[in-house]
């Protein structure tokens, strides 16, 4: 391959990188519950100054290690308390993550195979929305994909720097998620030794030095904890939030034993006919060594969570870096039209379901509902139909007219315009939907120094933005509240202070009447 082809793949590949996890990182508010609980943890964690004991709504919390939130905080001080900030310690470990298949791949293949998986994979609809929100989870995966890709070099080579190099990536992961971090890498080695039968060479892979980087790393805030919390953090944390989460459903996150297969084939859009073309085409190979490692990577994750009692959609997406590399290191040609028709049938769906947002009216009787369906057409509005047209325009065009491109360089276009249309475009009009009320009805409260409590709902996002703990109870006479519209159909004599697509924040000046339905709805208040 040219000199010159070579720098414009790795010019795309880095740019569908920056596009997919840093371009507009801070254009939308939080969405709630998942961003906002981490951005109030931190929050609540700087206005303590307790670094040790995470805590959401004054209640310490063991859902998971305090890694994450550390580096919220750093981030934070350096640039204020603002969406970006919060974001950006996810946005740099994608871009880390990223970093480490391209290396991986490039030394094992070449320039098209390693641009072609870190574009697959930056560019997937699950990894680009996990990858860009102020969650823990884009550190997992670059802490994970880090390990394994060192543990399968000192499988090949032996040199006590790879073996190091995944110690300190392990006790990284161990220090942002717990167990999982390494449970990942350990099974995947002994199934892959137990394959090869190699079980003599497992001794070699205990190292003292190796431990040492491990537990300088990954274990200090366990023990700090531990001496400050004692047995309630070892319950809390290890038993209820990791033993527990797996055998049982937490807070109704369940679904059936194939619950990943949808999400798999929606969560790699628009790449999904790839995926699948290369896992056909790899499994034929399982006698390479790096092909097994990958498939066994991939396959423990997936058969993992989909026995485990808790499913959300997003964990699967530790078993996504394999999947992708399978998918790159497939001998035919990559040919892009394959993605047009998962690319124009998502398009398709984002252009024409605000359309028939009014006709929905009908299927509820929920007024909070009503009231955002109400609101649709403000957000998903004219400008929005002129760039989706736009952009539709322009795929077009690569397809008729950038045949003479090369395919991954096509693919590598036709990333950035669906990144364009998902980060850019859909996203922010549906978080301004949804999440925008919550911020200004926390910022206004902020500004006017209001107490507000907020009723049957928890929104940790107004908390943050308002700067205060808000109780969750049944509001009384005189008290602000904040909530969902729906909420508050038996309080009369609401003195509105602010209201928009469904979320009020109110003055109860009377009490709560039982036998009085007071009907409120987005005409009546302005």
């Amino acid at each position: 391959m040219n000199i010159q082809r070579v720098t414009v793949l790795r010019v795309i590949t880095g740019f569908v990188v920056f596009m997919s996890f840093f371009w507009g990182l801070g254009k939308s508010p939080l969405f709630d519950e998942d961003e906002g609980f981490f951005a109030e943890g931190t929050r609540e964690m700087m206005q303590s100054r307790d670094y040790i004991t995470p805590r959401v709504m004054g209640e310490a919390r063991f859902d998971k290690p305090v890694f994450t939130n550390w580096l919220q905080v750093g981030s934070m001080k350096l640039f204020g308390k603002t969406e970006f900030a919060i974001r950006l310690p996810s946005a740099m470990a994608s871009m880390v993550w990223m970093m480490l298949i391209y290396f991986f791949v490039l030394s094992k293949y070449d320039d098209e195979t390693a641009s072609l998986s870190t574009i697959m994979i930056a560019a997937a609809i699950q990894v680009t929305t996990i990858g860009r929100a102020a969650l823990s989870d884009a550190l997992l995966n670059c802490f994970v994909t880090g390990a394994m890709i060192y543990l399968f070099k000192y499988i090949e080579n032996s040199q006590k720097r790879d073996l190091y190099i995944f110690y300190l990536f392990a006790g990284f992961g161990f220090a942002t998620k717990g167990p999982i971090a390494i449970a990942i890498p350990v099974i995947v080695l002994l199934i892959c030794m137990t394959r090869w039968k190699k079980w003599r060479l497992l001794p070699s892979f205990i190292s003292a030095g190796g431990i040492l980087i491990f537990a300088v790393v990954g274990l200090p805030w366990y023990f700090l904890q531990y001496h400050k919390m004692g047995n309630e953090f070892l319950y809390g944390f290890f038993f209820h939030h990791n033993l527990q989460r797996f055998s049982q459903s937490f807070e109704g996150h369940g679904g059936p034993v194939y619950y990943y297969l949808p999400v798999l084939l929606l969560g790699t859009l628009p790449f999904t006919v790839l995926i699948i073309n290369g896992l056909v085409t790899q499994i034929r190979k399982l006698k390479d060594p790096l092909t097994f490692f990958l498939f066994s990577w991939f396959c423990f994750v997936f058969i993992f969570f989909s026995f485990s009692g808790t499913k959300l959609p997003h964990y699967i997406i530790a078993g996504y870096t394999p999947l992708f590399i399978l998918a790159a290191m497939r001998k035919k040609p990559h040919r892009t039209r394959s993605l047009f028709l998962p690319f124009f049938t998502l398009w398709l769906i984002l252009f024409i379901a605000p359309m028939f947002s009014q006709q929905a009216l009908t299927l509820t009787n929920d007024s909070f509902a009503h009231a955002i369906i109400l609101n649709i057409p403000v957000y998903f509005n004219q400008p929005y139909y002129i760039i989706m047209l736009a952009l539709m325009v322009v795929i077009m065009g690569l397809g008729i007219w950038g045949r003479t491109l090369n395919e991954i360089i096509r693919l590598g276009f036709l990333s950035i315009l669906f990144l364009i249309m998902i980060n850019q475009v859909f996203m922010p009009s549906l978080w301004k939907l949804i999440q925008e009320p919550v911020k200004e009805a926390a910022l206004l409260a902020r500004q006017n120094q209001y107490k507000v409590i907020t009723m049957d709902h928890y929104y940790p996002s107004f908390n943050f933005y308002a700067s205060q703990l808000t109780p969750i109870r049944e509001p009384q006479k005189g008290e602000v509240v904040f909530s969902r519209i729906d909420n508050l159909q038996h309080y009369a004599n609401l003195d509105t202070l602010y209201y928009k697509n469904g979320f009020i924040l109110a003055k109860l000046s009377g009490n709560k009447n039982m036998n009085q339905s007071t009907q409120i709805l987005p005409e009546a208040i302005k």
